[in-house]
């Protein structure tokens, strides 16, 4: 790949910054450098490239979207959890089963937080491109085009949503179809 390997944090997502204001700028604070909590001593002091943080933080928005749709459809009368991952998969690519019977209120909103969630990463992804230009830290990536700096990343949210697989099925069963879903949804 060519891209430099430095020392990450292993295990970003959004639960690992902290937002601070101060005078009308907003901020972000990243936290527990503890790593990634599946891997050894010593692979948590090995350099990684910079997507694996990354794709962790895509996936963050993933998980958001899910869980806020799966909060809404729950929470509603003769649905609950079961139908809402059906309904959700209905609007999964073609390559996922479909439900029939879904009505336009849930196609808009599941939709929406599509959208929500492609909004969240490509303005993540831009900001974060243009502090690397502004700080000069290229990394011998080509960074002018956003295009191969999402495809070298989209290699590593495979990586990541299949680790996440992996750590759901031990520690959180009822979640291990966010990343499976997250799978079919690769962009």
């Amino acid at each position: 790949m060519g891209t430099i390997k430095i020392k990450i944090h292993q295990d970003l997502h959004l639960a690992q910054m902290l937002t601070i204001q101060s005078n009308d700028k907003v901020s972000f604070k990243v936290i527990d450098f503890e790593g990634d909590p599946l891997l050894s001593i010593n692979e948590k002091f090995q350099k990684d490239p910079i997507f694996r943080d990354l794709a962790g933080i895509y996936s963050a928005f993933h998980y958001i979207k899910f869980n806020a749709l799966q909060q809404y459809f729950g929470n509603q009368p003769n649905i609950g959890i079961e139908k809402y991952r059906e309904i959700y998969l209905k609007f999964a690519p073609s390559s996922t089963p479909s439900i029939k019977n879904t009505n336009a209120h849930e196609q808009q909103l599941i939709s929406f937080t599509k959208q929500w969630e492609a909004f969240c990463r490509n303005t993540f992804l831009e900001s974060y491109i243009l502090n690397l230009k502004d700080h000069q830290l290229t990394f011998n990536l080509d960074l002018t085009s956003k295009y191969y700096f999402q495809g070298l990343l989209t290699l590593f949210r495979v990586e990541r949503l299949i680790k996440e697989v992996y750590y759901e099925s031990l520690f959180r069963k009822a979640n291990v179809i966010i990343p499976i879903i997250g799978l079919f949804e690769l962009d």
